[in-house]
């Protein structure tokens, strides 16, 4: 077990080069939310075992699978963030902290404990499908952002804007564009509205939390 660690740790690490900072943004969701999912699948070990290792199954196969699942990094979060705490449960590790003051990620705690280092030995493949698979979820991103801001009744609204609301698990980037499906919180001279989606709002492709111009279509048909 503690080299299926060693082994995830070389990978990740890899990974973590390649993100930079997002790799932050990642551990983070491990943290809330993976931490959420592993108290829903503790309960749900003592309720029904059958149902458990049926949960676990799926989390892993996602987790295995080259799709365009493993983009999404927030719901891949949830379940690797889940997985690392089962893990830590079964190697005896004493990682849990009080929710304040405690700011470490669970993942960084863990490795800590386990003085991981990474396996030289290991070689790494570089997937030709993930690339695929990039190009396939950008071409996807361009299209929904071309559907609104292309559509002949699209309404353009400009001022100075903020973020103060949307659906994580429903929202693409590209470039200095966020396409946003359902809604969007935005506020302008401390006054906050919800627009409902799909929405478009247009940044300067540094700070996202601020823009200066967003698109809109009432139409129903458009996704």
């Amino acid at each position: 077990m503690h080299k299926l660690f060693i082994d995830f740790e070389t990978i990740r690490n890899k990974r973590f080069e390649l993100i930079g900072e997002d790799r932050t943004y990642e551990k983070s969701i491990e943290t809330v939310e993976g931490t959420a999912e592993y108290v829903k699948l503790k309960a749900l070990y003592i309720l029904n075992q059958y149902s458990y290792e049926k949960q676990v199954s799926v989390m892993v196969s996602r987790l295995n699978s080259i799709g365009l699942d493993l983009l999404d990094t927030r719901t891949i979060a949830y379940y690797s963030g889940a997985l690392v705490c089962l893990l830590a449960d079964e190697l005896n590790l004493n990682y849990k902290r009080p929710i304040a003051p405690n700011l470490d990620f669970n993942y960084d705690l863990i490795g800590s404990l386990l003085k991981m280092e990474m396996n030289s030995e290991m070689e790494i493949s570089q997937y030709t499908e993930i690339h695929d698979l990039i190009l396939e979820n950008d071409k996807s991103t361009i299209q929904c952002v071309k559907d609104i801001i292309e559509n002949e009744n699209v309404a353009v609204i400009e001022g100075d804007f903020q973020v103060k609301g949307y659906d994580p698990m429903n929202m693409k980037r590209i470039d200095k564009y966020v396409y946003h499906k359902h809604f969007l919180g935005i506020s302008k001279d401390d006054v906050t509205e919800f627009v409902l989606g799909p929405t478009v709002i247009e940044t300067d492709g540094k700070d996202f939390k601020r823009f200066f111009r967003y698109y809109r279509v009432d139409d129903e048909n458009v996704s």
